[in-house]
This record gives structure tokens, sequence and C-alpha cells, in this order.
């Protein structure tokens, strides 16, 4: 079998499995005894195992079978989770991200019995982790020692371990059946269904034990038929329907298994190719475990992320020519091409919405790693840090959802050194144990809002007033005070840090500055608060997507620029007599505030137009400053696509990318916080 065209998808499973056991290893972290937790590790670490070995992935399979083996063993009960084991299981994810991205990458992977080890250690010693008390079988169950028959001669013994199991399923609201599956004559890759439609029931309950055992099953030791006894809160129907619909299954039975020996049996006839369509109850909400698995296939495609680029620069497009078809259209006195062009404006503009929507990925991807880093970095500080998470299905644009990850990293490492108190600081301060970070993302209009806060310390005028001074940012003889916005403001200064030594965690000097960087490069804002005692919060605002935005078209110096709106507070007319000047510099005052008036064309290098009574002024807002720009003339709003410059002439100052108008004509798009810096910089 060529196992190259199945990679991708591989990749992606296998990346989610990853994820899905490092959340369920945090929980279990707080809820050791937890069985349902235990379950869910055990079904993903059996499914990747599974994968790894259908592809050929040998020292992955081998290294997940190993974990699978502890994570079976503190779901039989045999032995007990603590931080031990925990630590041991966080250790072997890493490992097993590391083979994943060797395997991935075609290279060569060294002795990995080192990354063994300590599971191997943990199996070899079960005793010493043994749980304090085993459970006791029922003794209405030991007279019960009949064999469960299988149709083809294959039996499943209620033995004294799978029935203690299934009473313990009883009492937690699941059913018990045993599944007998008969794959077809000439089945290709047996193997491969097995693993099929182990991963289908697994997604909605736990198999206890199969015949023949699943080492034969993987190996293709056995015929065409095999069952397994199966705990699930579906009914019987439904797990009839879940198997008959995947493929190369000839026939099917399922029996319920009671206690008292009884069972219900359902005989089903062999299974057509059109019934591989049945499915059984939809997955519960947000449950993207799902995606390309058993028979909810149909409902998910994985597309290449350059054939969804691509469509989306087509559409962008087809935005341009709707706005030249719509600018002839005007010029065009027909009652019935009139409604055409409304028609097409109509039909482009869901078009349009609904490619953008492919584009939009829920951030609770970037959200995901942070579980993880909070509780090493906790570990690391020595300190006791809970982290919430709210609104982690809000949607964001793609590119943008990969390029925040590293400054909400930046964001919840600083809160943790520098934030959070350690446990008997905030004992002392009348403040619980535990310090409190929380990661919220929402929706506010046409942007997204990402929001950091904690609850520690907040952060110290004084020091930082320190760290100024010594640093240059402010003269050695300063003695006045610092207000908490001002100190806010050194703290984004590259290369400022109030660490007193570098650690792990901060105090290189890289941080702040790194975070307000790439939020601006991405048409964001950074906005911080602080409360001293209380906490800090960082806001970080961003747009929906940067492909396709709204933008105000103005003329100056005879040509024409488009603004993006969310850079824009207002636009007005003011009089030659309402502009002053200060230290040489024209300024306005608008509503009681002086704003300073810049002359767009000679911010951009032309000569200024000096002439005239009135001036239309654009106010955009930077870092909550207010500035005004003067224009020729106001053009009006317009849905614009961004045309990226890099790759033509490189990187221009004040130049955020290109659009082409409806007349043909290209306009610069303007990096408004560029041109007031570099405005700025040429007045000092």
């Amino acid at each position: 079998m060529d196992a190259s065209e199945f990679l991708d998808v591989f990749a992606a499973e296998a990346r989610d499995y990853l994820q899905a056991l490092s959340q369920d290893l945090l929980a279990l972290e707080n809820n050791p005894d937890d069985r349902s937790i235990l379950d869910e590790m055990f079904r993903a670490a059996h499914s990747l195992k599974g994968m790894s070995g259908t592809m050929g992935f040998n020292e992955l399979a081998d290294f997940t079978h190993q974990m699978e083996s502890v994570l079976d063993l503190l779901r039989t009960g045999e032995i007990q989770a603590n931080q031990q084991i925990t630590n041991v299981l966080f250790e072997s994810l890493d490992n097993l991200e590391i083979l994943l991205n060797k395997t991935l990458l075609e290279e060569d992977i060294d002795d990995i019995s080192h990354m063994v080890k300590p599971l191997e250690d943990i199996l070899n010693a079960k005793d010493q982790f043994a749980a304090k008390s085993a459970p006791k079988a029922d003794s209405a169950l030991e007279s019960n020692q009949e064999p469960v028959a299988v149709s083809s001669g294959l039996t499943i013994t209620l033995d004294d371990a799978i029935k203690e199991t299934v009473k313990q399923g009883f009492n937690q609201g699941f059913n018990a059946y045993e599944v007998q599956v008969k794959l077809r004559q000439k089945t290709l890759l047996k193997s491969v269904r097995v693993f099929t439609i182990f991963n289908a029931l697994e997604e909605y309950g736990t198999i206890i034990k199969s015949q023949p055992p699943a080492q034969d099953l993987e190996e293709e030791r056995f015929g065409l038929e095999f069952a397994v006894v199966y705990l699930t809160t579906e009914d019987l129907e439904s797990i009839q329907k879940l198997v008959e619909g995947i493929s190369e299954v000839e026939s099917v039975v399922v029996k319920e298994i009671k206690l008292n020996g009884r069972t219900k049996v359902t005989e089903v006839k062999p299974v057509k190719a059109e019934t591989k369509t049945q499915k059984i109850a939809q997955p519960k909400k947000n449950d993207t475990s799902v995606v390309n698995k058993g028979v909810f296939a149909d409902r998910f495609v994985r597309v290449a992320t350059d054939r969804l680029d691509n469509l989306i620069n087509l559409v962008g497009e087809l935005v341009i020519s709707r706005t030249q078809v719509l600018e002839i259209g005007q010029t065009i006195n027909h009652n019935e091409a009139k409604s055409t062009f409304e028609q097409l404006d109509r039909i482009t503009t869901d078009l349009q919405y609904a490619a953008m929507k492919l584009r939009m990925v829920p951030v609770k991807q970037v959200f995901d790693r942070f579980p993880r880093m909070v509780r090493d970095l906790a570990q690391a500080s020595n300190k006791s840090i809970q982290l919430e998470i709210y609104g982690e299905d809000t949607e964001l644009d793609r590119s943008l959802v990969n390029q925040i990850a590293d400054p909400l990293v930046h964001l919840i490492r600083n809160s943790i050194d520098h934030g959070i108190e350690t446990k008997e600081v905030r004992e002392a301060l009348g403040k619980p144990a535990q310090g409190l970070i929380r990661l919220e993302a929402r929706h506010e209009g046409s942007h997204v809002i990402i929001e950091v806060a904690d609850d520690g310390q907040g952060i110290n005028v004084e020091k930082i007033k320190e760290k100024a001074i010594n640093k240059g940012l402010l003269p050695e003889n300063f003695t006045g005070e610092l207000s908490t916005a001002e100190a806010i403001e050194l703290l984004f200064k590259p290369g400022f840090s109030t660490s007193e030594k570098i650690t792990d965690i901060s105090g290189r000097g890289v941080g702040m500055d790194a975070v307000k960087t790439a939020v601006e490069a991405l048409s964001g804002q950074v906005i911080m608060t602080s409360t001293p005692g209380k906490g800090s919060s960082i806001v970080i605002k961003l747009p929906l997507t940067l492909a396709i935005i709204k933008a105000l078209l103005v003329r100056t110096h005879g040509q024409i620029y488009a603004i993006p709106i969310q850079a824009v507070r207002e636009n007005l007319l003011i009089t030659k007599d309402q502009i002053k000047t200060v230290n040489r510099e024209k300024v306005f005052v608008l509503r009681n505030e002086v704003l300073p008036l810049f002359d767009l064309a000679e911010t951009l290098g032309f000569e200024s137009q000096d002439d005239g009574d009135s001036y239309s002024v654009i106010v955009t807002e930077d870092h909550g400053g207010k500035v005004g720009f003067i224009v020729d003339e106001l053009i009006g709003q317009q849905e614009i696509v961004i045309k990226s410059l890099n790759e033509l002439v490189g990187d221009i100052p004040g130049i955020g990318g290109a659009t082409v108008l409806g007349s043909g004509r290209v306009a610069l798009i303007l990096d408004h916080s560029t041109l007031i810096k570099r405005r700025s910089e040429t007045i000092g």
C-alpha cells in the first residue's frame, strides 16, 4: 500500500489525538479518579497506535503502545494516577510529538529506549503504584460463568474482570453489547478495516475486550470474523447502523449483555453497498474528533490550504470586477439592466462572505496549547495558577490565527512571571492561594477582541520608573510622578524589562515590544490597563480578516489612497482660521481636544498644497491618540481587496499594500500608524 497519499490526513489526525491527550491529561491531574477521562485517553492512544502501525511508522506505534499499556493499567484500576505518573505521561506526550515530527519529516529516529524507559519502569513496578483498594467482584456475578457465544464459533468469556467492568458501566448508565462482525470475502487490508470499525465504535463508547485479541487483529492473524465486548450510552439499533455503515462488512450480530445471563439478540442481514450512508446520532456539539472518521467522513472534507487561498484570490478578483460593472451600470438608464446589476451585486456579496467564512477558524486552535504551557511554567516558578478560557469558538481569519500565537505566549508568560505572586505572598495579602489568568476571545463589531487578564500584583510604577532611569528612557534627575499610563507606555519600549534576572520565562528584554510590533503588523491594537495589587489586563484588538476590508478612499496630490475604515474615527471640514500653530506645528481643536494636524501629501513626501479657506480632514486614532490628516478630497467608502507589495517592491514605510479600484486604477493602502510615527520622528 502506498501510504504517502494518506500522510496529510494522518498528520492532521495524529496532532488532534496529541492535543486531546494533552487536554485529558491536564484534566486527569485534577481528577485522578475520573474513569471517563482515562477511557478517552486510552481510546486516543489506541487509535494513534493503530494509525501509526497502518502507515508503517513502527517507532511511533511501539512508543504509543507502551503509553497505551500504562493508560490501560490506570483505567482498569490496577495502578492509581499520582504526580510521578502524570509527569511521565506529560514527558511521553512531548516525546510523541518529537517522534511524530521526525516521522513526518522523514528524519532518522535514533534509539528510543531512553524515551520508553520511564513508561517501562511504571509497568515493571506497577505494585508500587497500585490503587489503595481494588474493587471487589459482585458475588451475583461469580455464579454466571456462561460464555457469550459468537456465531463463528469464537467465544468471549465473561470472566470476573469483564463482569466487574460491565457492572461499573451499568452503574454509570452504560449499555453493554457484544458486537460480532463478519467481513466480506477477499477483503484487502483486514487490519485497516478492523481499525476503522474500532475507531467508529470508540467514538461512542469503550471496547473492553476483543476476540481474537487486539494484537492478533492488528497483525491480521484471524479469518474474516471477530467480536468485541462494548460499553456505550447508545442504543442497540444505533450501534447496529454504525457498523453497517462501514464498507466491506458482510454481516453484524449485536447482542445486549445482561448480568443474569440472558441476552437480547438482533440478527443483521448482509450489508448492501447502499447502506454505507446510514448514521447514528450526530456527534456532541463542538466535537471535532470525528472528522474524517467512520461514518461521518461524508460530512467533512479536508482541503489543501493553497486551493483555499486560490479560491479567496479569485473571489477577490470577482469583487473588483463587480465594482467595475456597478460603475458601468450607473451610466446605463435601463430598468432591466439595473435589476440585473443589483442581482449580480447581491450574489457576489453573498459569495464573498461565504468565501471569507471558509478562511475563518476558531481561536481554539491557538488557545488549546496554553493550559499545558501554564501548568509547566507554574511548576517551574513554584506558583499555583489556574487558567480560565472563554470564547474559544470565536472565529478569526486563518492568517491571523497563525500569527497571534507568539504575542499571546509573551503575554501569558509575563502574567506568570511578573503578575501572579507566589502562594505565600498571596496568602499574606489576603488573596486566594491560587492565582488566576483569564484568556478570553469575543467579537466586537468587525473586530475580534482577545484579552489576557490576571489577578496578580499589577504593574509596579516605581520599579518601572527606576528601570527607565537606568536605561536612559527618563532623565537621571527625574523626580516627578509617573502615571500608570506613562508606565505602561514605557513597558512597550524595545528591550525594556523589569526582571531582576534572566530566567526561562522572561527577563531577556523581549516581550511587550514584540507583542506590540506583531499586533500592529496585523492592523491591530494593544491596550493595557493595570490596578496595583489587583492585576492587569491586556486587550488585543484585531480585524476579522485581512483579505477584504472596508476602506475610506481619499484623493491627495492627484492620487487616490485607501485608509482602512477601522483606523478612521471621523471626517470633517475645517476652516483656515481653526488651524493653530504650537511649537511650529499645526494643530486644531476638536471638542475641547487639541489634535496634531498633518498634511497627508507632505507626510508622503510630496509638496504641501497650502491654499484655500477650508480643508477636508480625516481623523485617525493610534494607541489612543488622535491625529488629523488633511486631504484634497473624500471619495467615499468601498470594499477593497488587499494585494501585497512585498514580493514586488519590498516593505515601504507607511504603505500597507495596494488594491485595484473599479476603474482599473491601483490605489495604495495607507498604514496610518507608521505614517504618524515617521511624522513624529521628523518633527522631533
